[in-house]
């Protein structure tokens, strides 16, 4: 809703400063639990699901490109205007790396691993070995409570 932060007093592109407010953490006191954040703050995570140690997933580097989108172009209206719709990347001061494969190390399919083993050995790229691995039960449909 356009105007509704700056009738709060919230102006715009204004930053996190890390403090949460009492009603954004349920306890009223402005902090998040270390209990929660030790269960849940941990990255990347040393379980998911079913697999016992996650550290053995596949991983990703930031030592990429930054993928941007195209700007949308639009047909040239009469009488004739220019528009500059930048060049897909909204914060000039972001220079993070992008998050791509680790070269020299195997990637299951994105969209069809329900299957695949769990290596026993991280890979690190080239040099890496890749041992026997250990197959990821299939998932079970359970019934809602």
């Amino acid at each position: 809703m356009q105007g509704h932060c700056a009738s709060l007093g919230i102006a715009q592109d204004s930053p996190f400063d890390g403090t949460y407010l009492p009603y954004q953490t349920g306890d009223g006191s402005g902090t998040i639990d270390a209990a929660d954040v030790a269960n849940y703050g941990l990255w990347p995570p040393t379980s998911i699901g079913l697999v016992a140690d996650a550290t053995l997933l596949p991983t990703y580097t930031p030592t990429g490109p930054v993928p941007t989108l195209p700007t949308e172009t639009f047909p040239t209206p009469t009488p004739s205007v220019s528009i500059d719709g930048g060049d897909g990347w909204y914060n000039s001061a972001d220079t993070s790396s992008g998050m791509i494969t680790v070269a020299g190390c195997p990637y299951p399919n994105a969209w069809d691993a329900t299957a695949v083993p769990v290596p026993v050995a991280v890979c690190t790229g080239p040099a890496a070995a890749l041992l026997a691995r250990e197959t990821v039960p299939l998932p079970v449909i359970t019934n809602a409570h």
